[in-house]
């Protein structure tokens, strides 16, 4: 068994998508025994998708759409690679997702962190003064924004310090 990375063919021309696009549809190259394995998906969208498989130990890999010939280590390490890009794409995504506070999607991105550490500030340096703290507008990075009063500074605190600690769990 031989361990490939491979991309898409025009279905008609067998020219590799990487050279052109593929006027009459993509297919995968004709590699004797070709089985997908797993794609880089963390590069999607993209015009020219990587695929990662294995194919029979006869094959003959200089054949459009074939972009190298690689090691059963080397395939597993860009595969753990790949599954860790993932995992980081899918903290991104949820961080901009964030979560629910007050009626308010709160995005928790590190500028967003950055935000509210100086708002917990003000919060502590005013309890400490004995003074209420002022209204503060947090500008969430996804766009959405909440007013963070003295009243409901501990509500708040409550739901966005456990969530955004959520990304650094040990």
């Amino acid at each position: 068994m031989k361990y490939i990375q491979y991309t898409y063919v025009d279905a008609v021309t067998g020219i590799s998508i990487a050279a052109q696009p593929a006027a009459n549809g993509p297919v995968n190259p004709d590699v004797k025994g070709l089985e997908f394995v797993w794609a880089r998906e963390s590069a999607y969208p993209t015009n020219v998708p990587e695929f990662f498989g294995t194919c029979d130990d006869d094959a003959s890999l200089f054949v459009d759409g074939v972009v190298n010939a690689l090691s059963e280590s080397k395939f597993s390490q860009l595969q753990a690679e790949e599954m860790l890009a993932r995992a980081e794409i899918a903290t991104e995504r949820l961080k901009m997702a964030g979560i629910e506070i007050l009626g308010v999607m709160c995005s928790a991105t590190g500028r967003d962190q950055q935000g509210m550490l100086a708002i917990q500030t003000s919060k502590w340096k005013h309890g400490n003064a004995g003074t209420p703290m002022p209204p503060t507008k947090m500008e969430f990075k996804n766009g959405n924004e909440l007013i963070i009063t003295d009243a409901n500074f501990d509500d708040v605190d409550a739901i966005w310090t456990p969530f955004r600690q959520s990304f650094f769990a040990a």
